[in-house]
Order: C-alpha cells, then structure tokens, then sequence
C-alpha cells in the first residue's frame, strides 16, 4: 500500500510545482504586459503634434485627450497634462471693487478639485488656474431686467477681447467682477462659452466653506462649460441651463452652494467642456 500512496503524492507533489511554475510565468508575462503598455503610452504622448497627424488613427494620440477643450499642443506647451481637465482663467475686476483674495482663489481651486468628475488619468476634479486679476478703469454694470433681458452680450464685446486676453482669448475663460443690477441673480454666463460676469460684492457664508463670489465664479463658469443639459435629462430646469440642487442651481440655501449634482457630474464626466457652436453669438 506504501508504494502507491508514494506515487499518489509524488504526481500531486509534481502537479503543484508545475502549478506555481504556471503562476510565476504568468506574473512576468503580466510584469511585462505592464512595462510595454507604459513605454508605448510615454512614446505616443511624446510623439510632437505634426507628427502624431501623420500615425495610423489606431495609435494616434487624442488631440484632446480629456475633453478640457485645450488640444494636446497646447497641453504640452504649457506643461499640463493632457489625461486631467484644466480651467484657465482671467479675472477683470471693475473700479469699484478688489481682486479675488488668496483665500478666495484657494476656495476656488479646492471646490473645482474635489468635483467628482471624471479624468483619464483616474484621478476626479478639474484643476484651475487663474492666471491673472486686471483692474478696470471703469466699474461696467450688468443690467438684467424682469424678463431676463441683459446687456451681457456688450459688456463681452468690451472685455473680453483680443487686446485684453492676446493669445489667451479662446482659451482662457474671463470673468468680470462688477455691479450686477438685478432682483433676482447676481451674475450671468455663457451657456456656453468663455465669458461670464458675478456681482462684486463678497459675502461671508459661516455655515459653509466658500464665500460668495467663490460660489458666483463657480456657478458661471459652469455654465460656460457645461452648456445646455440634453433633452433626455431629468433633474433641470425648463430652460435646460440649471439643476433643481447643486451649485448650478438657483437655490437660496447655502448649503446647496458646495456640490454639483448628478447632471452636472454625468455631463462633464462623459463629454467633457462644451464649446459654443461656430455660428452663435457666444463663439470665439
């Protein structure tokens, strides 16, 4: 009985070592499949843009890879990265008012930074960038009557223009900090586009951690990027521009100042910034 129950333990004895050899062969053929799916990934984002035109579509590097509506040239230009959503921004600021504080700017890039939107990079939120303040000579103000008429379109046509912004007009989002004179907001933006302009008067909020203009920057600036919600969406307005919760609302209660809703998460995630059509009056 000894002699089969040897061989009975030999074969299983041999059964497993061909099982770990198995397994040892796999983790370096996965140690492998690693390191050529990273050397080929680092040697098409290196590829230089005139070049990457001329590759084969199949390993052809994304023009703009996360949908930030920066293409890759730029992205590399600047020394972003081109798998994470950039904002940039430039902050005209009317006579009467001041410029966005270091804390204000801080909040400002907390609040994009921790949005739950999705990156190629794995990574959520968009980094922004405020690249400059310019103080105005004039304090211009946002009149918008009870129909929602406004004169949004001129004081546009007077800021944000090529001679203030140079190579950054189209790239680059501006916002105006001024008088808004309205009962019922206290700014307006594009929906979509690269313009937008907030009441200039800060307000303190005590039961959140934003102040007001942090929240007024923010609310416009998604407009800019997120456009007008599709047909299909539930949880937003009639006009298709604002959500029933979130900062993108047209809540009163502080507290919906510090999130974006599941509309605005679903948006930006899966399409990325919206631009404005070529042929509307927000296009660049």
């Amino acid at each position: 009985m000894a002699s089969p129950l040897r061989s009975l333990l030999a074969t299983i004895e041999a059964a497993v070592h061909a099982i770990l050899d198995l397994l040892r062969l796999a983790g370096a053929l996965a140690i492998l499949l690693v390191l050529a799916v990273t050397i080929y990934s680092m040697a098409i984002s290196s590829v230089p843009p005139q070049l990457n035109r001329q590759l084969p579509a199949q390993v052809r590097q994304p023009i703009d890879a996360d949908h930030d509506g920066l293409r890759l040239s730029l992205e590399q230009q600047l020394g972003t990265s081109d798998q994470h959503k950039d904002l940039f921004v430039v902050v005209f600021v009317g006579h009467d008012y001041r410029p966005l504080t270091s804390a204000e700017q801080a909040q400002l890039t907390s609040f994009w930074a921790s949005m739950p939107v999705a990156n190629p990079d794995g990574r959520d939120g968009i980094d922004v960038h405020v690249l400059r303040q310019v103080p105005l000579n004039t304090t211009p103000v946002l009149t918008i009557d009870e129909s929602g008429s406004s004169n949004f379109d001129t004081l546009r046509s007077q800021v944000y223009t090529q001679r203030n912004l140079g190579s950054w007009r189209c790239r680059a989002h501006g916002v105006l900090l001024t008088t808004v004179d309205s009962r019922t907001v206290s700014g307006e933006g594009a929906t979509p586009g690269h313009f937008a302009v907030v009441e200039g008067t800060p307000v303190t909020y005590r039961t959140i951690p934003y102040d007001s203009r942090v929240i007024g920057v923010t609310h416009e600036l998604l407009h800019n990027v997120v456009g007008q919600f599709p047909d299909s969406y539930t949880n937003v307005t009639a006009g298709h521009a604002h959500t029933y919760s979130g900062v993108l609302s047209h809540a009163q209660v502080p507290g919906e100042y510090t999130y974006i809703s599941g509309p605005t998460r679903t948006i930006l995630s899966s399409r990325g910034f919206v631009t404005p059509s070529a042929n509307t009056i927000n296009a660049c």
